[in-house]
């Protein structure tokens, strides 16, 4: 197995923009790139009730393999933290 390249050193930045989304609204695949949409609820003050509207706050564009190790990674640390979500089977059965 031929050794591999060294990995770039990962240097934190605090100052970096961090987002909330309260849900990921889409997601689509175009040549090796898998781009993610996301979205937050907000209220709009001009008008009495306010009128809840779902709006784009981020959209995030990844390779493939980078996709992968984020679902990976991210199903990883909600297993661990009892989050995981329920399969289909499982699913099924709660329904029932």
């Amino acid at each position: 197995m031929p050794d591999q390249p060294p990995q770039p050193e990962f240097i934190e930045n605090l100052h970096s923009v961090e987002i909330f989304a309260s849900d990921a609204s889409g997601f689509f695949l175009s040549e090796g790139v898998v781009r993610l949409t996301f979205e937050s609820i907000r209220a709009s003050h001009q008008a009495n009730p306010d009128t809840p509207s779902r709006v784009v706050v981020a959209r995030v564009a990844m390779p493939v393999p980078a996709a992968q190790r984020l679902l990976v990674g991210l199903y990883d640390f909600l297993r661990k933290n009892q989050l995981a979500p329920a399969t289909a089977n499982e699913e099924r059965v709660r329904l029932q």
